[in-house]
């Protein structure tokens, strides 16, 4: 079932777009490919269907999808498209009343099972350390002997080594944190599922290291319950029909958190790449909602305090400013989130544009 067609904006030489009863009832994204814009020469034989979509609920675009020429289909699509607000900011029919006081709306809570708190390289997961005992010991120097392995063998594979690197990082302290090296875990057995397909193909040697990760990683990991309550949170998730408030909106918001100058540490930045991956379902892709969640409340909560305490640190800076740029992108997801939600967000952003400006104002 086609809900997000965020996803193909990112193709290329499509030519043939069949979306005849598709349930995504936001064409925008189909703005972003070249092939449908009426620049794209006419000669190409472009075709775009999208009749008794979720779309056509807008009596302009069930109108166009009517229209019987293919070019003057498109065109009066397109045309209708470029009218409305940027993707992924809320249409306008899509954006409740405004309440009689907006300030009292109660502020929704992070989600337990993957928090994010502030720290000096903004916001990261609430650690989660393993247990130590002479088994788990062993295991974790077997685990390092593996990664070495894994590094070496990553020479002749970028994506390898950044993240048998990353795994081997995480060692270098006395007491590991237990769930974002169970992530990275998860990452490495995404290259492991995917090694058939690989077109640059790991050797025998570099599977068997990744095969046996799974006999060693959980032993670590699992002797802390919060990776054990987040795995059962990730299973539900995947499995759930459908999965995700709003596909599009989540990963719109991921993909701000991953951008290097995001105020997120590096293992959530890295975290959010993996989890708005489009062409994955596991473990990993699992996260998307309560990270994009967590992301967004977390960021506007240190807006809240900043515009309570009527000061703004040198490292909040950045992630307010984040904020704001991105506000967009955050009010789409809170919107998906329910009314009060979204009204909540409105607010604290509003707040966090008035401290904003006052700070550039000066004294």
């Amino acid at each position: 079932m086609v809900v997000d067609l965020s996803p193909i904006s990112k193709l290329k030489g499509l030519q043939y777009i069949n979306l005849d009863g598709v349930h995504a009832s936001d064409f925008r994204p189909l703005l972003d490919l070249p092939e449908i814009t009426p620049d794209y020469p006419i000669s190409s034989g472009r075709s775009l269907s999208f009749k008794r979509a979720a779309a056509c609920a807008d009596a302009k675009i069930e109108a166009a999808s009517q229209v019987s020429s293919e070019e003057a289909r498109i065109q009066a699509l397109v045309a209708h498209l470029r009218t409305l607000p940027p993707w992924p900011e809320p249409l306008p029919q899509d954006i409740p009343p405004r309440p009689a006081d907006p300030d009292a709306i109660s502020p929704p809570e992070q989600d337990p099972d993957l928090k994010l708190v502030w720290g000096e390289n903004g916001f990261d997961f609430f650690a989660a350390q393993a247990g130590r005992d002479p088994i788990v010991d062993a295991a974790l120097e077997e685990l390092r002997q593996l990664l070495e392995t894994l590094l070496r063998k990553g020479n002749a594979h970028d994506d390898l080594y950044a993240r048998a690197r990353k795994a081997l990082t995480l060692l270098d302290t006395d007491l590991p944190d237990a769930l974002k090296l169970h992530i990275q875990y998860q990452a490495l057995m995404r290259l492991h599922a995917g090694a058939d397909a690989r077109q640059e193909k790991f050797d025998d040697e570099t599977v068997a290291a990744l095969a046996s990760l799974r006999d060693v990683v959980p032993g670590i990991t699992l002797t802390n319950p919060d990776v054990l309550t987040l795995i059962g949170r990730q299973e539900a998730d995947r499995t759930a029909t459908p999965f995700g408030v709003d596909p599009a909106r989540e990963r719109a918001v991921l993909d701000r958190m991953a951008d290097k100058d995001a105020p997120f540490a590096p293992a959530v930045r890295d975290a959010a790449v993996a989890a708005a991956d489009p062409d994955r379902a596991d473990r990993l892709t699992s996260l998307r909602r309560i990270l994009s969640r967590n992301g967004m409340i977390a960021m506007l909560k240190l807006g809240a305090r900043a515009a309570v305490a009527g000061v703004i640190g040198t490292g909040s800076w950045q992630g307010l400013t984040w904020a704001v740029s991105n506000a967009d992108t955050l009010t789409s997801l809170a919107l998906s989130l329910g009314d009060d939600i979204y009204w909540w967000a409105r607010t604290m952003l509003d707040r966090i544009r008035a401290l904003l400006e006052v700070r550039a104002a000066g004294p």
